[in-house]
Parts: structure tokens; C-alpha cells; sequence
């Protein structure tokens, strides 16, 4: 929330029941069909996310040159980047 609060988009803190009234009552947010799912992945994550092995993948890479880097604060918003250019998410506010 603070990396996208720094490339300028405006965030409340809500809590969870206020959040969640905000999305049902928006029927044009995109969450609103997963929200279900996603109250499902945010109640507990340890039992919804399995482990998750990268063992396989980092040894088909092995000799490639390809190496997947660690999630930084750069890389995060290459990704905002990324989706705002592909339409998955809207450009922040300019001021």
C-alpha cells in the first residue's frame, strides 16, 4: 500500500467490513465477482497457498543467461508500469 502511495495513488486504510461494503455496493469494480475467492485467500493464507517450489524452474533456467530476481521496490513498480500500459490497471491520479 505504501509502494503505490508513492507512485501517487491515493489509498485509504479501511478496515476489512468497510472495504468490502465499498466493493459490493460498486457493481462496476472488477473485484466484485472474486471477492468471494478473495475473502477466501486473505482469511488464511497458510492453509490456501501451498508451498511453493521453485527448484524445477530455477534449474531449467540454469546456463540461460534468464534469472528471476527478487521482488524489490524497482521491480513492484515495473509491474504498476506494466498493468497500467496494458489497461489491467488505472494510471495514478496526477496532481
Amino acid at each position: 500500500m505504501e509502494r503505490l502511495r508513492g507512485l501517487g495513488y491515493g489509498l485509504r486504510d479501511l478496515d476489512r467490513e468497510t472495504w468490502t461494503e465499498a466493493v459490493r455496493s460498486d457493481r462496476g469494480n472488477a473485484l466484485l465477482p472474486l471477492l468471494h475467492a478473495f475473502d477466501m485467500m486473505t482469511s488464511d493464507t497458510d492453509a490456501f497457498y501451498p508451498p511453493i517450489d521453485t527448484s524445477g524452474t530455477e534449474l531449467a533456467l540454469r546456463g540461460t543467461g534468464i534469472s528471476c530476481p527478487p521482488l524489490t521496490g524497482e521491480l513492484f513498480d515495473k509491474y504498476v508500469e506494466f498493468f497500467v500500459q496494458e489497461g489491467h490497471f488505472p494510471p495514478a491520479p496526477t496532481a
